[in-house]
């Protein structure tokens, strides 16, 4: 069976990439939007409660969707697959980043997530479809991509064992959602037109209930009410169309090419907060921004490899 999303030669289609990068620079706009709209967003929801805010409304969005077409909602394995998918793919990522954010700066976290299309890479002939191909040459442009993101961001040698365990929370982190899009795409990719919908609703409603109750036990005390419709206003109008892209990307791009949305998003951020806060750019990061753009670049435009894909899961799974 031909790879979905992609053209004859092995590459993907013009439509998906163009996609992803709209994806990609929906979310770089969400640490932006301070410097854009001061005056709303000077203060914020506490950052799981922040995240269950979109996945509920992707799981109203999904649902409605659902009833108007009267698709069949997955069962057995589909079921609990679509669970894991959001679990794996928000949930888990966002309470390790919760308990490793006091001691990883911020930056170093972005700068380490750009491992995601490295684990994706190793992961995905294992945790692949059967028609999932690997890409030539992919694994030294993703290593060239997380070089230019240590060029960029700052990243420093832990100082105690505390902090080497934060660190290794966030690599932890990266290769979980690696594990997490390598599973959806194939789960995604097995299901036909009309069951898609249903998984995200599935997948939507599991992460937005396991982030409420994260959220209502660890950050119970920061919650502001009174913030409550500017971070509204800004799900449905960037988070929850980026969501939706994001899912409906997973039949028509390869895990790898997916994950690239971590790469593409801090090379977004960064050139734009320059510009907005007037700051020059320094030789530095000119050059790191080059070598996270020509590791993306690679990543999403390369040709195929003729080898077949060894899978663990293959297309076993059940409708």
């Amino acid at each position: 069976m031909a790879q979905l999303g992609t053209d004859g030669k092995g590459s993907a289609r013009p439509l998906a990439i163009g996609a992803l990068l709209v994806v990609s620079l929906l979310w770089a706009s969400g640490p932006l939007r301070s410097e854009l709209l001061p005056e709303r967003f000077s203060r914020a929801w506490p950052p799981l409660a922040a995240q269950a805010l979109p996945m509920a409304l992707l799981t109203l969005t999904s649902v409605t969707i659902d009833w108007c077409r009267k698709a069949h909602w997955p069962r057995a394995q589909r079921l609990r697959s679509s669970i894991w998918i959001g679990l794996g793919l928000f949930t888990a990522p966002a309470i390790l980043i919760h308990f490793s954010a006091g001691r990883v700066p911020g930056q170093a976290r972005i700068a380490l997530f750009t491992l995601v299309p490295v684990f994706s890479i190793v992961l995905e002939p294992y945790l692949g479809n059967a028609a999932t191909r690997p890409i030539r040459g992919a694994l030294p442009a993703a290593f060239l991509a997380v070089l230019g993101a240590l060029l960029v961001f700052q990243v420093t040698v832990p100082a105690s064992l505390k902090d080497a365990s934060a660190v290794a929370a966030c690599v932890l982190t990266a290769a979980c959602i690696a594990a997490a899009n390598c599973y959806a795409v194939v789960i995604f990719r097995d299901s036909g037109d009309h069951s898609a919908v249903p998984i995200a609703a599935i997948a939507g409603s599991a992460a937005t209930v396991s982030l409420g109750i994260a959220s209502l036990l660890l950050e119970r005390s920061s919650w502001q009410p009174g913030v409550l419709a500017p971070g509204l206003l800004w799900a449905a109008a960037v988070e929850l169309p980026a969501l939706l892209l994001l899912f409906w990307l997973m039949r028509r791009l390869s895990a790898t090419r997916m994950a690239t949305r971590f790469v593409l998003g801090p090379l977004i951020v960064v050139p734009v907060g320059a510009l907005l806060m007037q700051i020059p750019l320094a030789p530095r990061t000119l050059l790191g921004l080059f070598g996270m753009a020509a590791g993306a670049g690679y990543l999403l435009c390369a040709p195929e490899s003729d080898a077949e894909p060894a899978t663990l899961l293959g297309r076993s799974h059940e409708p």
